[in-house]
């Protein structure tokens, strides 16, 4: 509960800040103290090789687009926003998608534009909880510029694939490296899956064995990653598909057969976050039913132990109320009398309860 808690807590006040105030022009971008400096990565390649390196003179940008077929711009971190808006300005990006770039809560969506097409979709990465990043992409003739919210490997393995020259990579154009990236967030899912699926696997193997007084808390952390996982994903099937559906003069008819597999891909993680939350709500269930069963074969104890005692406590109050004319107390098997009868009371209870199935085996 302390860690949702503290989740909602730092997504507030980072969407307090993301967000233009109200009143304010469109387009006007607000720095959000709690977002890393931005930095700025370019890689220009083609079938005869590439180049990679940081930015630190925005001219060598225009070196890049004037000498490499493809350019990928990557800014990563938000927190500059100088940054943004020199990048904004080279590639002639609209304000408002800027804006958006920015506001880390907004939902995932796709937008066509007279320049580009600008696509804004939700990374994730699996620590002790389930961490969304906003990754925001902007596919254009001869480049793509990538803004993501956090430091990270997002995209090393599309990085490698430009490196090493494998696949179709740098044989292709622009609208193939979209699709890497698109695919590559989208690939990053299914290990998160995984982790939480084993961490369901221990769940339920505790709730078996040995539960403790945890489980219940560590399956409603579970619940609570998976549900923003569902959250994260499901927008990104429909993105794909509007993609593959609508035409495009930045999107060949060549990639979009891959972006069929992206989409199938995309429904294969909706599902699996679907089934998982579902397992998790059984889960749930199902340590309340066994907390239940535990409670109710307490309950039963204490009622066969009170129901035993009642008919000898019966007795024994009756033969010590030393009443003077009470004809057993003057007589010698008296005491011998009464602890047979509550002998007798107390087996003949204990073989009608086991007759019922109340104890022993079928207990």
């Amino acid at each position: 509960m302390i860690r949702s808690a503290r989740r909602s807590r730092r997504q507030y006040i980072s969407s307090f800040w993301s967000k233009a105030q109200p009143g304010s022009a469109p387009g006007v971008l607000r720095a959000n103290p709690m977002h890393h400096p931005s930095q700025v990565f370019v890689i220009g390649y083609g079938p005869e090789g590439y180049l990679e390196q940081a930015v630190e003179n925005f001219d060598d940008i225009q070196q890049f687009l004037a000498t490499w077929p493809v350019v990928w711009v990557d800014v990563i971190g938000l927190g500059t926003i100088e940054v943004i808006e020199k990048i904004g300005a080279i590639f002639n990006l609209d304000r408002l998608s800027l804006e958006d770039v920015i506001d880390t809560s907004h939902r995932a969506k796709l937008e066509y534009h007279e320049n580009d097409v600008f696509t804004l979709i939700k990374s994730g990465l699996m620590t002790d909880e389930f961490e969304p990043e906003q990754i925001s992409i902007f596919l254009k003739k001869n480049a793509v510029v990538t803004f993501e919210e956090k430091p990270g490997h997002s995209f090393e393995q599309v990085r490698e694939r430009i490196r090493r020259g494998t696949g179709k990579i740098r044989m292709s154009g622009t609208d193939y490296l979209h699709y890497a990236l698109v695919d590559e967030v989208i690939d990053k899912y299914f290990p998160i899956l995984d982790r939480i699926h084993q961490q369901l696997t221990a769940l339920e193997d505790a709730i078996v064995k040995n539960p403790g007084k945890d489980i219940i808390e560590k399956i409603h952390h579970a619940k609570s990653d998976l549900l923003l996982l569902h959250r994260t994903i499901w927008p990104v099937g429909d993105i794909i598909n509007m993609m593959i559906r609508e035409e495009s003069p930045f999107i060949t008819k060549a990639t979009r057969t891959f972006l069929r597999d992206c989409y199938d891909h995309s429904i294969q993680v909706n599902e699996l976050a679907q089934f998982y939350r579902d397992t998790a709500t059984g889960l749930m269930n199902t340590f309340l039913a066994y907390e239940g069963h535990k409670t109710n074969e307490i309950i039963k104890l204490l009622t066969l132990v009170s129901a035993v005692f009642i008919p000898l406590n019966f007795i024994a109050g009756v033969y010590g109320m030393n009443f003077h004319y009470m004809p057993e107390l003057e007589w010698q098997y008296g005491y011998v009398f009464a602890l047979s009868l509550m002998g007798s009371v107390l087996f003949g209870l204990l073989y009608w309860f086991r007759r019922k199935g109340w104890i022993g085996s079928n207990g």
